[in-house]
């Protein structure tokens, strides 16, 4: 499971680079090699979702508080395009504390995630709950490099409200 404080310390960021450059180099994670072994269990805990405005904006508004900052991974590809992540709740407590983040409204927050063009929004669980709202920037995405190499891990937008049901859809 994905920790606060390795979101803050930067070790969350650092695993995502040294997965996305494993998969890129060829490696594929797989429940028979040992970086499947280690990454998917990982991933499955996070239980990624693409998710749509509907979504995003429930999951704005039930949060109690609401930062904004730039993708965890960006520290890690600092050449990729910029784009911004939203934190909620204990997670936007600790990405501001840590000074990687700004706590925002939360119609900012729905504005500068729903607003900005292009890439697919995926939210995260950290320490157990939906807390990080992306902005994914593909080519550097751990889960956008798995799935691209066939280890599904990504829950659909349309299965993304069965989770309230204790239910995966990926399974």
């Amino acid at each position: 499971m994905a920790l606060i404080k390795e979101y803050q310390n930067g070790n969350a960021a650092r695993m995502v680079r040294n997965s996305v450059e494993r998969m890129k180099a060829g490696s594929c994670p797989t429940p028979e090699n040992e970086f499947g072994k280690f990454l998917l269990p990982f991933v499955k805990n996070l239980s990624p979702a693409i998710i749509n405005n509907t979504q995003i904006k429930k999951l704005i508004d039930e949060a109690r508080v609401c930062a904004m900052g730039f993708r965890v991974c960006q520290c890690e590809y600092p050449n990729a395009p910029k784009t911004m992540a939203i934190f909620l709740d204990d997670l936007a407590e600790g990405m501001l504390e840590s000074g990687l983040a700004v706590i925002v409204s939360k119609e900012q927050a729905k504005k500068t995630i729903i607003e900005c063009p292009g890439n697919p929004v995926i939210t995260s669980k950290v320490d157990g709950a939906y807390r990080e709202i992306c902005r994914t920037y593909a080519p550097n995405c751990l889960y956008w490099n798995m799935e691209k190499l066939g280890a599904r891990c990504l829950i659909r937008s349309k299965d993304f409200d069965s989770l309230n049901k204790n239910t995966d859809p990926r399974e």
